[in-house]
């Protein structure tokens, strides 16, 4: 399911509609794929912070994103949030951070090896995640509800551990987002030949 265009309202329309018949409430997630997809999909190469090898596909090397890019996929998830999921009535909106999506791509060392303000320092890898936060909730406004799932841990001793989570929260609960802290991600797990991704997941007894 998707909110990138416009010809997906009605259809969203009449989800939520059903969903609030029966007293629920519905929100949807919105996110940006990054290098999770292929060339196959798109018909151009998977943008990303930094142009770090599929290893499945090791032919195809996904680009890294301009900063006219940053802006447009910044405008691209305030413009799903507030216009398309506000008009339809969800309750909520939840920004998908983590499990190696774009703005988990952009907060792990491991793929994101930029040397703008982007890259580099905790703050600088958190920047894009807080500037697509900031526009949603400008584009929503104050009184409507926002999660924001992080993803804090790539398992591996050389990237994110569970500990650097510790500061991302506040940011966003001063702003009045809920929080959601997953302790594993998808992640490029750094080798001798370079970067080799691998899907980590937590085991389902896990308390975290």
């Amino acid at each position: 399911m998707g909110i990138y265009d416009d010809a997906l309202i009605p259809g969203l329309r009449r989800l939520v509609k059903e969903v609030h018949k029966r007293g629920a409430k519905i929100g949807i997630q919105i996110t940006h794929a990054g290098s999770n997809t292929t060339e196959e999909v798109l018909g151009h190469r998977p943008l990303v912070p930094s142009s770090v090898p599929r290893p499945r596909r090791p032919e195809q090397v996904p680009a890294e994103l301009s900063r006219d890019d940053l802006q447009v996929i910044t405008d691209a998830f305030a413009a799903a949030a507030a216009r398309r999921a506000k008009e339809v009535g969800f309750d909520l909106v939840e920004i998908h951070g983590a499990h190696g999506y774009l703005l988990n791509q952009f907060f792990s060392p491991l793929t994101n090896r930029r040397t703008d303000e982007y890259g580099g320092s905790f703050e600088n890898r958190l920047r894009f995640s807080r500037e697509v936060s900031a526009a949603v909730r400008r584009a929503v406004g104050n009184d409507f509800c926002l999660f924001y799932r992080f993803g804090a841990d790539d398992q591996s001793p050389a990237a994110l551990r569970l500990k650097t989570a510790t500061g991302p929260p506040p940011y966003w609960s001063r702003r009045g987002w809920a929080f959601w802290i997953f302790p594993a991600v998808c992640a490029a797990l750094p080798t001798k030949k370079g970067a080799v991704f691998s899907s980590i997941w937590p085991k389902l007894s896990s308390p975290r």
